[in-house]
């Protein structure tokens, strides 16, 4: 289990995975069981792929941080099932990935679809 720190030096969002050992969360959030969840999801993701390979393919890849962000979310989802809506307004607004809400929501609500979402759209 990473370090959790609620700091409110956390301005730009609700919670944010530095590293497999560390995570930073928004004290208006320290009850959000769900946010924790998506949070361990990049955690688990880091030890997977590595810690340098993962932050190298989410900043340079929107393919990769689609894939990420959307694992991330449907564990989230699995807490927070009305929020459906609102997390396929994240990815479409806040990660600059090109895609639809369409898209976003298919993605998802759709656990039988691939674990590796569609490439979103090229500039």
């Amino acid at each position: 289990m990473p370090k959790i720190i609620y700091t409110r030096l956390l301005f730009w969002s609700d919670a944010f995975t530095v590293c497999a050992g560390l995570v930073l969360i928004h004290p208006a959030h320290r009850d959000d069981e769900a946010l924790l969840q998506h949070e361990l999801a990049h955690v688990a993701q880091m030890l997977t792929d590595g810690l340098l390979t993962w932050w190298w393919r989410y900043l340079t890849s929107a393919r990769h941080r689609l894939l990420y962000e959307v694992l991330a979310y449907r564990r989230q989802l699995e807490l927070a099932p009305g929020s459906l809506q609102t997390f396929a307004g994240y990815l479409v607004n806040n990660y600059g990935l090109r895609i639809s809400l369409e898209q976003a929501l298919a993605w998802l609500s759709d656990p039988t679809t691939l674990d590796r979402p569609a490439q979103p759209a090229q500039p």
